[in-house]
């Protein structure tokens, strides 16, 4: 079984793909190989790390003041007022503990 494989340019491609639509109304399209490149373990492991640490950071700020007024309701009995003063006060320590 052999493959034959042309490396076509993106200019070529889109000629053909526009040509081809204009003249057959259908669509077609080639697919160009390029080579293939080492995956970097290291690499993607540490933009792997950012992204988590980045999303936990963002899930917990957005959240966090929810999560106090939940406690603060819970802590309430027969029914007092809560304060909405102070919700993100403590978050430094959430985020320390989110980010790794």
């Amino acid at each position: 079984m052999s493959v034959n494989v042309k490396r076509v340019s993106s200019d070529a491609l889109e000629h053909k793909i526009c040509s081809s639509q204009h003249e057959q109304n259908k669509i077609t399209a080639s697919v160009s190989m390029q080579e293939d490149k080492p995956i970097n373990f290291l690499r993607v492991l540490f933009e792997g790390a950012i992204a988590g640490g980045a999303a936990g950071i963002v899930a917990e700020t957005i959240l966090y003041p929810i999560d106090t007024i939940k406690t603060r309701l819970q802590a309430v009995h027969g029914g007092g007022k809560i304060d909405l003063k102070g919700l993100y006060s403590g978050l430094a320590g959430n985020l320390a503990g989110a980010l790794p």
